[in-house]
């Protein structure tokens, strides 16, 4: 791991236990054991690093999750349950680049923001299109509303950051697939 990610590391786990607010640049050169010159080498500020991690926590979730939603191999209810899989294994796996994800954007330059609301939204399209899909293959109930049925599958999945625990009773993936067959019971025709 290079000084940057070391550095990005320390602050999500800062942010994380702390919050963006109460966190000072200080703080987290010393939890690194560096200099503020080192950590201003690679960044101008401390949003800096909050940007930085978001657009790597969603940058990734996209990466994947395009490569599933345009899969021509897989339905509408095996892509659903994939995207969840990777949304739910991300949690898992980087509980802490979530948390702050979901917890301190709020921080970040209003320019910053909209670059990472653009890629919110282009995330969300595409778990919308693949329930639209559903509903137009005849795999999902034609009266459900797709962007509302989309918010209650993202909200499912993104709330676990707040209780997922990646060493308690069940992996990411089975909760994925637990929370998937409750989703596909209600939403299938």
């Amino acid at each position: 791991m290079n000084l940057q990610e070391e550095l990005i590391k320390t602050a999500v786990k800062l942010f994380e236990e702390r919050g963006y607010a109460r966190t000072s640049v200080q703080d987290i050169v010393t939890v690194a054991g560096v200099t503020k010159g080192a950590f201003y080498h690679y960044f101008t500020g401390k949003e800096d690093v909050l940007m930085m991690l978001h657009e790597q926590y969603i940058n990734h979730l996209l990466g994947q999750s395009r490569e599933i939603s345009s899969r021509p191999d897989l339905g509408p209810k095996a892509k659903l349950r994939e995207l969840m899989k990777i949304l739910l294994g991300e949690i898992a796996q980087y509980g802490g680049h979530a948390k702050v994800f979901f917890q301190e954007k709020n921080h970040l330059h209003p320019d910053h923001l909209e670059l990472i609301r653009e890629k919110r939204d282009e995330y969300f399209l595409l778990f919308e299109k693949v329930v639209r899909e559903g509903i137009e293959s005849g795999d999902f109930r034609s009266d459900l509303d797709p962007v509302i049925t989309t918010l209650g599958v993202l909200g499912i999945c993104n709330w676990s950051y707040r209780w997922f625990r990646p060493d308690g009773k069940y992996s990411s993936n089975e909760v994925a697939n637990m929370f998937g067959e409750m989703i596909e019971r209600g939403i299938s025709s």
